[in-house]
């Protein structure tokens, strides 16, 4: 199986009523970051059309990659399947299925690394991350899908350093018999 970053650019916080408007995808954290962009597509149904032709397998149990991210447990795959939901792409699935797949959801570092405390536990807060997500809220809000794409870009780079500084990447050789 192979790691994917896997991350969404939304217009709210709630997958009932709010749309996806990027989702982002790099395999084995390389140097090409996929996007599937609203604004290429022309309706978030459309971009979902396009992302679900190109990875099938990506809510289903015989998936090829496991997805890795910042928060993608709690917010991202959640989210993503409500919409994917509501616009009739998964029927008879249920979330509990995705929700045992194996992730890696490096979130928790960062509260960790925050003396435990969830406000201030960002990407931005922990990496080479220039923006935060207020950046992309105000690019979404103006439709500015170029200055969206540059915060999207700043924070894969980010994720990447902070993912190749956490600890568990040490602990399998410290694991016991």
């Amino acid at each position: 199986m192979v790691d994917t970053y896997f991350d969404i650019e939304t217009t709210g916080f709630s997958g009932k009523s709010d749309e996806i408007v990027f989702i982002q995808l790099g395999k084995n954290l390389g140097p090409v970051l996929q996007v599937y962009r609203v604004c290429d597509f022309g309706s978030e149904r459309a971009l979902l059309d396009a992302f679900f032709k190109e990875h099938p397998d990506f809510f289903r149990p015989d998936f090829t990659y496991v997805p890795i991210g910042f928060g993608i447990a709690t917010f991202d795959l959640p989210f993503l399947f409500a919409r994917a939901q509501e616009h009739g792409f998964l029927v008879n699935t249920d979330y509990s299925e995705v929700a045992m797949r194996p992730m890696k959801d490096i979130k928790n570092f960062a509260i960790m690394l925050n003396k435990g405390q969830f406000k201030g536990a960002s990407l931005d807060a922990f990496s080479t991350k220039k923006t935060n997500g207020e950046e992309a809220k105000d690019a979404i809000d103006a439709k500015d899908w170029a200055r969206l794409d540059a915060y999207v870009r700043d924070e894969y780079e980010g994720f990447k350093e902070f993912y190749n500084r956490c600890p568990y990447r040490d602990w399998e050789t410290d694991r016991k018999s």
